[in-house]
């Protein structure tokens, strides 16, 4: 599947990436790829793409489609502009997949899910 191709492995790491200009010319997606050490066990990998095209839809313009019971929930990250927008879209096309969100702890390089 060209979709899954395109799937970048996450860095786990027990600091934050630095985003100072040098770094980000140098490594552009540190910060969309980078976790905290803690969540390595996931071996998470991403697909990025935006609305308007990429990775995510297909030639025809459809997303991705995906078997039944593929997803058991959405996660919002800690930052998530549209959580209301998201959820409501969530509820309308899948209801009852359960939305989770990922909170910040303070004064460390660690998320927690919350429910």
């Amino acid at each position: 599947n060209v979709v899954i191709e395109k799937a970048r492995p996450i860095r786990y790491r027990e600091t934050y990436p630095e985003w100072t200009p040098q770094a980000m010319l140098e490594d552009p997606l540190a910060l969309v790829l980078s976790k905290a050490k803690e969540w390595c066990y996931e071996r998470e990998f991403r697909i990025m793409g935006s609305p308007t095209g990429g990775p995510a839809k297909l030639v025809d313009g459809q997303f991705v489609p995906l078997p039944d019971g593929a997803l058991t929930a959405v996660i919002l990250g800690c930052e998530c502009p549209h959580e209301a927008k998201l959820t409501d879209l969530i509820n309308e096309h899948a209801p009852g997949l359960k939305i989770k969100r990922i909170a910040r702890v303070s004064n460390v390089y660690k998320l927690q899910l919350v429910d």
